[in-house]
């Protein structure tokens, strides 16, 4: 995910479209680029110049990976008390974003607008309504700074920026020594990571279990009563 100002990205829209017509990509999608765009050399001068676009509006990237092997190994109770991988994931980005904006901005500054991409995640569809009742019922995400959460088709100039974010993070994985064969995405997140921070965070196999615990079963039931929630979590705690 990416944030930045209301400014920003009023501003970022008309830029963007036009460097990525310019590379003949869009909506940009990264996967699409990869596999039409061979040349290397050519790949690395259209990112620097969609980089170029996401430096100047001064946007702060977050990301969390997981390994779907470790994540998949992960006993059922504690994937139970996670989540599915993709509430795992945002709600992993939404906090470092979160910490990034009261240490970098303060506490008191205008609230976040989170705009997520509408796809067909395993868990997007849970997620997106879990987030609205707890949005609509509580202050718990005014706590975190973030006014509302919505979501929207990936013709977003945003969206299209996370969506190179996400695929960039997910073909170089120092952690896991995953890189394509002739060093392409390593080179392009090291120029991306140049251009505007990056909030990145790998995560471990300790992490989860350690979140899992902190999630107490007396946690989720109390969580689900509040909220009204047995729709999405029966009762499957032990």
């Amino acid at each position: 995910m990416f944030l930045g100002t209301s400014d920003a990205w009023d501003g970022v829209g008309q830029p963007w479209r036009e460097a990525t017509r310019d590379i003949g990509c869009f909506p940009f999608r990264m996967t699409n680029f990869v596999a039409t765009e061979k040349d290397r050399s050519r790949r690395i001068q259209a990112l620097c110049r969609l980089f170029d676009v996401i430096d100047n509006a001064k946007l702060v990237g977050s990301v969390a990976v997981i390994n779907d092997a470790v994540y998949g190994l992960l006993p059922s109770i504690v994937t139970l008390r996670l989540g599915s991988k993709y509430l795992a994931l945002a709600s992993v980005a939404f906090s470092q974003m979160a910490k990034w904006r009261i240490d970098h901005m303060g506490a008191e500054e205008s609230l976040l607008t989170c705009v997520f991409e509408q796809g067909k995640e395993e868990g997007q569809d849970e997620f997106r309504r879990i987030t609205r009742i707890i949005a609509d019922n509580s202050e718990l995400l005014r706590s975190f700074g973030i006014q509302d959460i919505v979501f929207e088709p990936k013709g977003a100039a945003g969206l299209q920026m996370a969506d190179m974010l996400a695929w960039l993070m997910t073909h170089w994985v120092p952690e896991l020594h995953v890189d394509d064969d002739d060093g392409f995405s390593s080179e392009a997140a090291a120029l991306l990571v140049r251009a505007l921070p990056i909030v990145r965070r790998y995560e471990t196999r300790e992490f989860l279990l350690e979140i899992a615990r902190t999630n107490t079963n007396e946690n989720m039931r109390e969580i689900r009563a509040r909220f009204g929630l047995e729709q999405f979590f029966p009762d499957q705690l032990g």
